[in-house]
């Protein structure tokens, strides 16, 4: 698995899997996505795995979305996006990071960092 920055070409894999994973909103349309960064976590045969969205700053770095496919949960790739988030970051000059968790599983991975 590789971690590397989104491409305009991973958009419509990331839109799914953010319906998959229930993080849009009723209140948005989601045809495309612009600012902040984007990056994925990638198979050898590029197919996509899961990515993070994230807004880098100071004091802190902002977590905006995260998901990871169904069938890879497990596998310790949202704590390995997490940790190319925190490497950025620091490196950017923030303190820290923060988000919110909107499932248990995703607590406890904030609550693991």
């Amino acid at each position: 698995m590789m971690i590397r920055d989104a491409i305009q070409a991973d958009e419509p894999c990331i839109l799914a899997l953010m319906r998959e994973a229930g993080e849009t909103s009723p209140l948005y349309d989601y045809t495309s996505l612009k600012g902040g960064t984007l990056i994925v976590a990638a198979d050898e045969a590029g197919l996509l795995l899961g990515y993070v969205r994230f807004d880098l700053g100071t004091p802190e770095t902002y977590i905006r979305s995260l998901a990871v496919r169904l069938d890879q949960r497990a596998k310790r790739i949202a704590r390995r996006l997490i940790g190319e988030v925190w490497v950025r970051a620091r490196t950017f000059g923030s303190q820290g990071i923060q988000g919110t968790a909107s499932s248990p599983e995703a607590a406890a991975i904030w609550g693991g960092r």
